[in-house]
């Protein structure tokens, strides 16, 4: 796991998996509109149950459909957040559970990126058959969930099913990021080096990326770079720090959503176990996203070293979308969201109202 979610969960498998009774969630049959909705269904997907709750003004002709980041994640640390709470007043928001992750039920072995990217596709057919066809769906994808999406915007004529693409520090070419953390690394962390900064923190990174360069010929090699510069960006001084209470917000979350507590700490070990971050590495989506022409905004912090800036760069001058933008965030790293609020947000905000 990569990022966010990697810091989150790894602090609470161990109450996960202590715990032994479930809440179970209820499915509505009645389909609810309203500005203040909150219901939880299950849509199946091969062997397994993937958890959706719908939040917000279902009146709205828009619904905002979260891809998360992880794998293994789920979509709770979005849903926690007060600016998504603000979001819910205008818009719909669909906080979707990928298969393996967070609340999703069933089946946990065997599931790839094409797996999951056809699970994104069940979700919006099911969301427009619930709520309307009319409505438009717009995919947020965060950290991990860029390389669902694009594996779901590049399949078919998949893009026919959304009217937009916010992509938040997400990846569509894990050998494309690679290559970029390292000259990331040894790029800042020269410069870094010369103003006396971290100097014996950054000496080991960057003889491990020179000896890589360009990397990755592995998927080891690619891991352990990502276990250098996970946290790279909090030797930066201008990168905003950011503390959570993880715990809290897990636990705050599994009560208010009614979730299945248990499921998140097996789907966790299911993904280690799995290979599906290994699945992705081998894809390579660069020249494929030419195909894409939903309108598209990238929010990315300036000091990502988990996905690099160049990522974005390459999917904006890549896609074909007649309205595509850039949002470069100064001061953040991988967190943008929680780094700087009060840019990343309003970006997002104009995005949806323009759409």
């Amino acid at each position: 796991m990569r990022g966010y979610i990697k810091r989150i969960y790894k602090s609470i498998i161990l109450v996960v998996v202590t715990a032994t009774i479930p809440i179970i969630g209820c499915q509505q049959e009645e389909i609810p509109f309203s500005k203040n909705e909150n219901e939880t269904f299950y849509v199946e997907h091969l062997d397994s149950k993937l958890r959706v709750q719908m939040r917000g003004n279902t009146l709205s002709d828009k619904i905002v459909l979260t891809v998360h980041g992880g794998p293994g994640g789920s979509s709770y640390y979005l849903s926690y957040l007060d600016e998504m709470k603000e979001l819910e007043q205008d818009y719909a928001i669909a906080y979707w559970d990928q298969p393996m992750a967070g609340s999703s039920q069933g089946n946990n072995v065997g599931f790839k990126v094409d797996d999951i990217a056809e699970g994104l596709r069940k979700i919006i057919v099911t969301l427009k058959n619930r709520y309307g066809n009319s409505k438009k769906v717009i995919l947020y994808s965060e950290s991990w969930g860029g390389i669902i999406s694009t594996a779901f915007l590049t399949k078919g004529n998949n893009q026919l099913l959304v009217n937009g693409w916010i992509n938040s520090d997400g990846p569509h070419d894990f050998n494309l990021m690679d290559r970029e953390i390292v000259k990331m690394a040894i790029h800042v962390g020269s410069e870094e080096i010369a103003k006396g900064n971290n100097v014996e923190t950054w000496s080991p990174i960057i003889e491990y990326c020179e000896q890589h360069n360009p990397c990755c010929n592995t998927y080891e090699e690619s891991q352990k770079l990502n276990e250098l510069l996970g946290d790279a960006e909090y030797l930066i001084d201008t990168v905003v720090q950011v503390e959570f209470n993880t715990i809290d917000i897990f636990w705050s979350e599994m009560l208010d959503n009614n979730a299945p507590f248990t499921a998140s700490g097996f789907n966790l070990f299911s993904n280690n176990i799995n290979g599906v971050e290994k699945d992705a590495w081998s894809k390579d989506y660069t020249k494929a996203v030419a195909g894409i022409k939903v309108p598209l905004l990238l929010l990315w912090g300036k000091y990502d070293f988990i996905v690099p800036p160049a990522v974005a760069d390459s999917l904006l001058s890549n896609v074909q979308s007649a309205k595509k933008q850039l949002v470069l965030l100064e001061r953040s790293g991988h967190n943008g969201f929680l780094q700087e609020p009060q840019l990343y947000w309003p970006a997002m905000k104009e995005f949806l109202n323009e759409l």
